[in-house]
């Protein structure tokens, strides 16, 4: 009976693992394991604040991206927001960083929306993980290994 009250506090007051990553260990395992077909290369601050042009930096403890030179829409991005309640702006804002590459390579390089169309977009604890490349797999693979 003592044993069925724990486990029911702990349920509600959530015990489950607090996901806690190394961001840039992370995009860089992504970037070093995920075979992409283009180069892509680590972008700075000031380089992720063009690219994502909608996100709140202010809502973002850290992060790291890494983009092709514009030639394929290949993209890791690895954002830790300040708190769990700004995960939700910080994926949003990704999300419409997706659209836009939709929109933009829809008639620039249409071959390359089908990659746009099913990246790996997910959130763990405060962190939202993206992935545009031809091998979700992987980087599923990759992704499952730093949050579970």
């Amino acid at each position: 009976l003592l044993f069925a009250g724990s486990l029911t506090a702990c349920l509600l007051a959530g015990c489950a693992k607090e996901v806690v990553l190394d961001v840039d260990k992370l995009a860089e395992e992504l970037r070093n394991t995920v075979a992409f077909t283009d180069d892509i290369t680590k972008i700075d601050d000031s380089g992720m604040s063009m690219l994502y042009k909608e996100l709140d930096t202010s809502k973002v403890e850290k992060s790291a991206v890494y983009a092709s030179s514009g030639a394929s829409t290949e993209e890791i991005g690895v954002f830790e927001a300040k708190t769990k309640d700004d995960v939700q702006a910080v994926k949003d804002a990704v999300q419409k960083r997706i659209d836009a590459q939709i929109e933009g390579y829809s008639d620039y390089g249409p071959d390359q929306v089908p990659r746009l169309n099913d990246v790996v977009l997910e959130t763990a604890g405060k962190y939202v993980i993206f992935v545009a490349s031809d091998h979700n797999d992987q980087a599923k693979t990759v992704i499952e290994k730093y949050t579970k």
